[in-house]
């Protein structure tokens, strides 16, 4: 009777590891007593049912298994230092047969049982020696690894030869890796290694490269720029899509130039639409595995992969303001750009940033990252510019290094301040916003402040009161501008109404508050011009508010434009009008008004060492009053037509009768008093001054005395 008896594994029985193929009736397996090459048999069995491949299918680099049992395809792989394979097994229990020690070898030529052929020859150029494999913890399907030294074995010509992969279990060494496995690998060195742009490192495995343009440098024998080299999904074969048109999964085949294979996708760019501006993903290459094809005349497989990786995470490590040797300033070291950040239009300044992988590792060499400016939900980007002066998106892309540090270095604001910035930092579908708190927020971010303010209007060197249609005021041109300017005196356009920043008017005179000077013409800030609203009091420029620190006056494109400014109650000789930036945006909003001999505008709400605006100051000019008039005696008398004295004796003693203070007596009176007015005859009761009027006797016509 027919007997079905199933041999475990545990039994150890070994068979041929690519199978025994089922219904061989000439396969007969004896079992029983065995001694000097002859059988005792007790009893025979034929063997009727197949014996199942060991190995389904290796991995080359990671790449997509090849040699699986049901196909026999070659695997190919380069002739490199340190080549990855990955050896799964096929088993329908649950046990396994792959173990940790068990060994394999790769032997020339792929002829039947040529392993048990060769089983006792020594490495060599045409074979390897016994390489260990490591079971795979937790593999599924059932895996063993290693990694080889394929460079000591010839691959005979660039295009390569076959090499057959022998087997033995850790336990049966003492007979060789003599078992068959049916796979065989194709050992080519036309390209043996690839550097991911240059930059040193040269790998076989699982080049890591960025999400956007990256080249290759290849190694290998007889690399010739008449050759072609392309990247295409792991799972197709390069003999049949090497040449695929360049798309989001395919290179395209390239023709290589000076051993350097370059890789573009022209749309893999900053967006040209929407708030912000980001690296365009839709057009940067898809993730995921790739293997590397070429062709010299015949395409081949070359066992290189290579896996376009995704950033997922941008951290900010570093904002810094950079010392200026020519420029004059507190420099911030490794300052954030926070919510109440106030950066100096034109302040160079460097952002580092770090890129990591969905494990929080730093990672991705090579990639494309781009920054870009937003002021109030609007893009902003045209005012930043790069180290080189270049305001254009494609010139502000950094590629990361080979430790993933992007650093954006001596980059300055420019055209522009106000409040509500932001940079955004972005690779393909990952982006940083700085600070952190104004993504997708339109009323967030840092403030960026003018560096100075300039009077733009000219001022005559006089103004006289009642001269232009008001009797009680010397008028100022009906507009005047001031423009707020970066340090080289530039104004800035992007300073607009919604950003709310003040400016003030402030009347100045010399000699803390009295209209005179100790030497030459007087130029503000000198220190002569203490006098601001002191004894220049608040209404003595109109209209008021623009005194004010509440001022209506606001800066739009960059300008300010004070209209109808008129002096009132004032003549001298010696003032200037002393213009502020009241107000700084992203505070609580009080505004601080600079103090008299202060050069700088102030906030209190803002405690950046960089928060001020040098403040500007008008030319000086003269405000002469429309008439004067003269009182006599201690106590005044005005003079008038009737009673200016005619009578004065040469020689007269004031303290004789008539009193003294009273015309015609002998001598002068006590005292003469004169009063400025304007031209309706109303004193101008601001104007004070030392020492700033003379008496000269003159003579009215030439007379005979």
């Amino acid at each position: 009777a027919q007997v079905a008896v199933t041999v475990p594994l545990s039994m150890g029985l070994k068979l041929p590891a690519d199978g025994v193929e089922a219904n061989q009736a000439n396969y007969e397996l004896s079992i029983g007593p065995y001694s000097a090459v002859t059988w005792s048999s007790v009893f025979s069995v034929v063997s009727m049912s197949a014996v199942a491949p060991l190995f389904t299918g290796v991995k080359v680099n990671d790449l997509a298994p090849k040699g699986a049992a049901s196909t026999y395809t070659i695997a190919t792989i380069p002739e490199f230092s340190a080549v990855y394979l990955e050896f799964q097994e096929l088993t329908t229990v649950t046990a396994t047969i792959l173990a940790t020690g068990d060994l394999i070898s790769l032997r020339q030529g792929s002829a039947a049982w040529g392993c048990y052929a060769t089983r006792n020859d020594s490495a060599s150029t045409s074979r390897t020696g016994d390489l260990s494999l490591t079971l795979i913890a937790g593999s599924s399907p059932v895996s063993s690894q290693l990694t080889a030294d394929f460079s000591g074995i010839d691959a005979a010509t660039p295009g390569g030869t076959n090499f057959s992969l022998c087997y033995v279990g850790q336990e049966i060494t003492a007979a060789g890796p003599d078992s068959e496995t049916a796979i065989t690998f194709h050992l080519q060195s036309k390209v043996t290694s690839v550097q991911l742009n240059s930059n040193g490192v040269s790998t076989s495995r699982i080049l890591q490269a960025p999400r956007n343009d990256f080249s290759v440098l290849l190694f290998g024998d007889n690399i010739a720029d008449t050759d072609a080299v392309s990247f295409i999904p792991d799972a197709e074969d390069c003999p049949t899509q090497a040449a695929t048109a360049l798309d989001l999964t395919h290179t395209s085949a390239v023709t290589v130039a000076s051993s350097v294979g370059s890789f573009v996708w022209p749309n893999c760019k900053p967006t040209t639409s929407g708030v912000p501006i980001v690296m365009d993903s839709a057009e940067c290459p898809t993730i995921g595995f790739y293997r590397l094809c070429y062709n010299d005349g015949t395409t081949i497989e070359t066992g290189i992969s290579a896996y376009i990786q995704q950033v997922t995470t941008i951290e900010l490590t570093a904002a810094a303001h950079l010392a200026e040797p020519t420029f004059t300033g507190t420099a911030q070291q490794y300052q954030a750009f926070g919510a109440n950040f106030v950066h100096e239009v034109f302040e160079p300044f460097n952002v580092t940033v770090l890129l990591k992988d969905s494990n929080g590792v730093a990672c991705c060499e090579g990639t494309k990252v781009f920054i870009s400016m937003t002021k109030a939900g609007v893009d902003a980007s045209s005012d930043l510019y790069n180290s080189d002066s270049s305001n254009a998106n494609a010139d502000k892309i950094v590629l990361a290094d080979s430790s993933g540090v992007v650093t954006f270095q001596n980059y300055t604001i420019r055209n522009t301040a106000g409040k509500y910035f932001y940079f955004t930092v972005s690779v393909a579908s990952a982006n940083l916003t700085i600070p952190s708190t104004a993504a997708g927020v339109a009323n967030v971010g840092f403030t960026v402040r003018p560096s100075k303010l300039t009077q733009t209007t000219t001022l005559a060197s006089e103004y006289i009161v009642g001269a232009d249609g008001d009797n009680a005021a010397a008028v100022l041109p009906s507009s005047i501008l001031v423009e707020a300017q970066d340090r080289y005196g530039t104004v800035l356009p992007g300073l607009v109404t919604a950003d709310d920043y003040h400016c003030e008017a402030m009347l100045m005179t010399a000699g803390s508050g009295l209209d005179s000077y100790n030497g030459a013409v007087a130029s503000p800030p000198d220190s002569d011009y203490g006098g601001v609203q002191g004894a220049v009091t608040s209404t003595d420029l109109t209209p008021s508010t623009v005194q004010s620190g509440s001022t209506n006056v606001i800066f739009n494109l960059g300008v300010a434009t004070l209209s109808s400014l008129k002096v009132v109650k004032q003549a001298g000789m010696y003032f200037s009008i002393k213009y502020t930036l009241t107000e700084h945006a992203g505070t609580t909003g009080a505004a601080v008004v600079g103090t008299p001999l202060s050069t700088t505008s102030d906030n209190a709400a803002v405690t950046s060492p960089t928060s001020y605006t040098t403040v500007a100051f008008s030319t000086t000019f003269i405000v002469s009053p429309a008439r004067m008039k003269i009182s006599w005696g201690s106590t005044p008398t005005d003079y008038t037509s009737t009673t200016f004295p005619f009578v004065a004796r040469l020689d007269g003693v004031v303290s004789t009768a008539p009193s003294a203070d009273a015309p015609n007596v002998d001598g002068l009176p006590s005292s003469l008093t004169v009063t400025l007015l304007d031209a309706d005859g109303a004193t101008l009761t601001s104007a004070a001054c030392t020492s700033c009027f003379v008496a000269r006797l003159v003579k009215c016509d030439d007379s005979t005395p």
